[in-house]
């Protein structure tokens, strides 16, 4: 079995390098063994398994560089937006795709309120309704 074993390693790591893959699920396609078989002799952990890993990772760098250049210098807009978020900072990123909601809420002069988040603003809308709720209870009812 640990020929066997050392035979689908080899075969894996020129498999990753020759058809440049990108992912375990792919790779197990082109080995002669199924999925339970690739596991069983290269456990997550184990350093072979780091080793393949390692390798399409490599490639995933490569792919994911030459798509980049490619979208930065194609003709059309949507890749250049695609390849601008990918290289955009996340305050870019939120600014292209509207994602990013920024709210101001002001307390008084020495102590202002300012809320960054939506999960933030809407925590504060509830604990300003509640507190507002509280006070309408509280005030005498005019006849």
């Amino acid at each position: 079995m640990a020929f066997v074993k050392e035979k689908i390693y080899k075969q894996a790591l020129k498999i990753v390098k020759d058809k440049k893959i990108l992912d375990i699920r792919e790779l197990i396609n082109f080995l002669p063994c199924n999925k339970s078989t690739f596991y069983l002799f290269f456990p997550a952990q184990s350093e072979e398994m780091e080793t393949i890993k390692e390798n399409i990772e490599d490639n995933k760098i490569v792919v994911c560089g030459s798509l980049k250049r490619k979208w930065i210098n194609s003709d059309s807009p949507v890749l250049q937006i695609a390849a601008y978020k990918l290289i955009s900072s996340d305050e870019e990123a939120h600014r292209l795709n509207g994602s990013k909601t920024e709210s101001t809420i002001r307390g008084d002069k020495d102590n202002p309120i300012e809320i960054n988040d939506e999960i933030g603003r809407n925590k504060l809308i509830a604990e300003l309704t509640a507190e507002l709720a509280d006070h309408l209870q509280n005030v005498p009812k005019s006849e």
